[in-house]
């Protein structure tokens, strides 16, 4: 079947594991040039070489999901972004080799993404992370989950340069907590994790000041107790 089609748009191969090789896959991308969607998921017998005859002969993709695919390499992803700068939805969970510059390539050259799932890919950081943000303003679904790498500062850029976010995945990441997340509920964001039962939150020193300078204005009798700012954590339980 493939051997007679030389048009296609959309090739879904998803969990062929280990019978599709780089010999079948590579002829077939030679001879298909208008694909718009390609999905690889849990196909563990190809290479990287599958991926650079994709960026070559394929420069209008738009869809690619290559989730649990080990072999993924950060060099091939790098030149995809090169390559298929159209890309909108990409998918990388579990793809464990992919770095931080690789990814931050993709979000520079392809400024349309929409989704982008990195779970479990426990190399990104937080500049990768800030990149997304700055260079993908229309993201839609961002996919962070076991990137325990990536904290609050990053998400908050999140939350600040994308609008149009409607997904976050963040379970798993041990440095995100509602400080970054409290105001993406607000606006309606779905996440991947429920508030805690115990809500942390940090009262600063500006916080204090901004206070004291209240009680200053409205002549409270408390003044004193404002004289000395000390930044510390209150811990307050949510209702059940």
């Amino acid at each position: 079947m493939t051997k007679s089609n030389s048009c296609l748009r959309t090739l879904v191969l998803k969990n062929c594991k280990s019978w599709l090789s780089d010999d079948v896959l590579v002829e077939l991308l030679k001879r298909n040039t208008r694909l718009c969607e390609l999905d690889l998921t849990a196909c563990s017998s190809l290479t990287n070489l599958a991926l650079f005859t994709l960026a070559e002969f394929n420069p209008d993709l738009k869809v690619l999901k290559l989730r649990e695919c080990r072999w993924v390499s950060s060099d091939a992803i790098t030149q995809l972004s090169l390559c298929c700068n159209s890309l909108q939805i990409i998918d990388l969970t579990g793809c464990w080799d992919v770095a931080d510059s690789c990814v931050s390539s993709l979000a520079s050259c392809c400024n349309g993404l929409q989704t982008v799932l990195l779970n479990d890919c426990y190399g990104i950081s937080d500049n990768c992370v800030r990149i997304i943000a700055n260079s993908c303003p229309q993201l839609k679904h961002l996919g962070l989950r076991g990137c325990w790498r990536v904290s609050n500062s990053a998400v908050k850029l999140i939350g600040e340069y994308c609008s149009l976010l409607s997904v976050l995945e963040v379970k798993d990441c041990r440095d995100i907590s509602e400080v970054s997340l409290a105001r993406l509920r607000v606006r309606g964001v779905q996440i991947d994790v429920e508030k805690t039962k115990w809500q942390r939150m940090a009262i600063g020193v500006n916080e204090n000041q901004e206070t004291f300078e209240s009680s200053q204005r409205m002549g409270h009798s408390h003044q004193q107790a404002f004289c000395h700012m000390t930044t510390y954590i209150v811990v307050i339980p949510t209702e059940k």
